[in-house]
This record gives structure tokens, sequence and C-alpha cells, in this order.
């Protein structure tokens, strides 16, 4: 050997100093072993933060839906005793113009409840659901059916704000 290969053989290490293959074979198996379970270690963690996120979204949801159907809970009053003085109206003041912005506002409201997803229900016919309806009187009339609507009933979703109050068929 001549040269520059002689030269690079003489460098290298004697036999005894190189080291162990079969030490270092099982060595990178442990490193892949442990890099595996680091990377599924990762992965759960990575799965468990995207459920936590969903989680806080739904309860941020279900919180805001709670409030919002407890401050629409607090203007069913208001709704009622608006389109009880509609209903009650005498006829000499039925088509002043005065009377008309009274109709508008029940609109406006009615429009306001629509847009904050409160559904009425509660209409005379209606099968009786005690689920839904808090019956006042048992009347004559087809059994199981509502008679009479004392007051709407409202829901938010699946939140009952407020049962609707009736009168109930018994088929006498």
């Amino acid at each position: 050997m001549t040269g520059k290969h002689q030269k690079d053989f003489q460098e290298m290490p004697p036999e005894e100093n190189l080291p162990d293959f079969e030490k270092l074979t099982e060595d990178i198996e442990k490193m892949r072993l442990e890099a595996a379970q680091n990377l599924e270690g990762w992965r759960r963690a990575q799965a468990d933060f995207v459920n936590y996120k969903k989680r806080i979204d739904a309860e941020r949801i279900d919180i805001a839906d709670y409030y919002r159907s407890e401050v629409v809970s607090t203007f069913l009053p208001i709704a009622d005793d608006l389109k009880r003085a509609l209903n009650n109206v005498p006829l000499e003041i039925a088509t002043d113009p005065w009377f008309k912005g009274f109709n508008m506002l029940q609109n406006s409201f009615d429009k306001a409840l629509s847009q904050n997803k409160t559904e009425v229900f509660g209409n005379i016919g209606d099968e009786f659901d005690p689920n839904l309806h808090q019956a006042m009187l048992e009347e004559s009339g087809p059994a199981g059916k509502i008679i009479q609507v004392f007051a709407k009933g409202y829901r938010m979703g699946e939140r009952i704000l407020r049962h609707a109050t009736v009168s109930v068929g018994n088929s006498q």
C-alpha cells in the first residue's frame, strides 16, 4: 500500500478498540422502542387535547344557551301581557295608528324570539304531552286533546322555558 491509502490504514484503531456491533444494534433497538413509545404518548396527548377543546367548546355553547334561555324567560310574561292586550282591544281603537304600533311591537317581539331559537307551542287540537303542557282543567272534548290554551309554552332547543298551560279533553 502506498500513498494516501497506506496512511489511512495505519490510522485505523486496533481491533480491541472497535465498538461492539451487537451492543450497538441492541442500543439502536432500545432507542427505536423508546422513540415509538414517545410518539404514541405524543399522539395520545394530542388526541386528549383535541377532545378537551371539543368538550370546552360544547360547554361554552351550553352555558351561552343557558343564559340566553334565562334572559328570554324573563320576557315571556311581557309577551303574554302584550298578546292579551292586543286580543282585547276595543273596536273603536282597533284602526288607530297607535294600535298598529302595538301590532308592530308584537311582531318584533316574535321575530326576536325566533332569532333566539325560541319556539312557541301549545295549540288547540294538539295532543296533550305532560312533558310540554300543564293541564289546568279537564273539559268535555276529545280525550287527550288540548281544548283551550291559557298560556302558550316556549322552548329553546330541547330546553323547556315554560310549559303551555292548557285544558284537556276527557271525552265526555
